[in-house]
């Protein structure tokens, strides 16, 4: 885990020399607002605080109790009915509330 996470760090390191990837960060928290799950990023306090114990737990909260769906495009096999049933069928399938996110852009921007 250490090392994925150490890769990760670098990764966010190269990107953020990138302009495209800066811009493209900055462009979705105005869009969005920093509030917006589409307005927050990676940083490497984020990595830092990242636990085996919290990954399961996350897991466990959000895949095995949550509520997921699978999205299949291209050009399928005539078995992927049974290839789903064996990689995800002991999954629970529960009903979660919806979550509403906010959006809220910023209007003091400079739009040109």
């Amino acid at each position: 885990m250490d090392i994925a996470i150490q890769n990760m760090k670098q990764k966010l390191d190269v990107n953020l020399k990138k302009s495209s990837f800066v811009a493209g960060r900055l462009i979705d928290t105005y869009l969005f607002g920093e509030q917006h799950p589409y307005g927050q990023f990676s940083r490497h306090e984020d990595f830092n605080a990242l636990t085996r114990d919290g990954l399961v737990n996350f897991y466990q909260q959000y895949y095995k109790q949550g509520q997921f769906k699978i999205f299949i495009a291209g050009k399928l096999p005539g078995n992927i009915e049974s290839l789903l049933d064996t990689y995800f069928g002991d999954f629970d399938n529960h009903v979660v509330a919806d979550k509403q996110h906010v959006v809220a852009p910023d209007l003091q921007k400079n739009t040109g």
